[in-house]
């Protein structure tokens, strides 16, 4: 199926989806936060660190430590790699 069949198709669908959940996008979006309860000026610290330690294995190892790739786990999938 293609894409324009997809959306003939599907049209009243998407249109009843879409009037659903768009009015909800902005609350969606302001009440958004990566890690869960981090507010924002604290992600953009924490997530500065993390670049710089990443930019620092980088530079200094040519590959990220192990600590440093758990964090980078931990920050993108809340789960550590446990290796080592």
């Amino acid at each position: 199926m293609t894409y324009n069949e997809f959306i003939k198709t599907y049209e009243p669908t998407l249109r009843n989806y879409w009037n659903t959940v768009s009015p909800q996008l902005i609350h969606w979006k302001l009440s958004y936060q990566w890690p869960k309860n981090v507010c924002l000026k604290e992600f953009l610290s924490l997530r500065n660190q993390l670049e710089s330690r990443i930019n620092n294995d980088l530079n200094n190892l040519g590959y990220l430590n192990i600590t440093t790739f758990d964090a980078v786990m931990i920050w993108g999938l809340w789960a550590s790699f446990k290796c080592g």
